[in-house]
């Protein structure tokens, strides 16, 4: 959550899963073929019914996008982003916030006896659940930023897929990146999308509204 208004940054793989297929010179969808989300849902720790989201905006230029919830008066912490630039420094501590390995993961932290119950419901009454039982919660992880490039940011701070989204702390407990890739077989380099390119998405947002 990035505004108080409801505004939520992610990755564009989450805000438009099937970009890779447009993008990829094997696979032709038809004109015709327009994909599109059933449901499209945010889930928040402490709060049962979820938030249908809205697309707002993709970034043509890396993985990032921005959604909407109509917030309905809920209290959501909004996380304060780095926008000095100085925040990402190599070798510091950085923290992860996420879902790697997503209902798997809730399940390993959850009484076999609830999970026995739960198992075998269609996957969105699952997740609802698994809402009002309380059993929605991030996984935090820690490690240290290795690397800084113009495009990513390079951390080892454990993931693995279904993470992606996540926010990437420093230790001033401000957001400079959000998850996005990881690098099979190698715990050392996860990627994260510098949070500047979050914040330039914000801005466009913000001035297009005004035209």
């Amino acid at each position: 959550m990035v505004s108080a208004d409801g505004l939520i940054q992610t990755n564009r793989h989450i805000a438009k899963p099937w970009w890779e297929m447009e993008m990829s010179p094997f696979i032709h969808i038809k004109p015709t073929i327009k994909p599109r989300f059933d449901v499209f849902r945010a889930f928040f720790p402490g709060i049962k019914e979820p938030f249908d989201l809205k697309t707002e905006v993709i970034s043509h230029e890396i993985d990032i996008a921005l959604l909407r919830i109509d917030m309905r008066d809920a209290k959501i912490p909004v996380l304060e982003l780095d926008a000095t630039g100085k925040g990402t420094i190599v070798g510091e501590p950085v923290i992860l916030l996420g879902y790697p390995a997503g209902v798997n993961a809730i399940f390993a932290k959850t009484d076999p006896v609830v999970v026995k119950q739960l198992l075998n419901l269609p996957f969105v009454s699952l997740v609802q659940e698994l809402s009002n039982w309380g059993l929605i919660r991030p996984l935090t992880t820690q490690g240290h930023l290795n690397d800084i490039m113009s495009d990513r940011i390079i951390y080892d701070a454990q993931s693995t897929a279904g993470g992606s989204g996540g926010p990437i702390f420093n230790n001033k407990g401000k957001v400079i990146g959000i998850s996005y890739g990881i690098f099979p077989g190698f715990r050392g380099s996860n990627f994260g999308v510098p949070i500047s390119y979050g914040i330039g998405l914000i801005k466009s947002l913000s001035l297009s509204k005004r035209d």
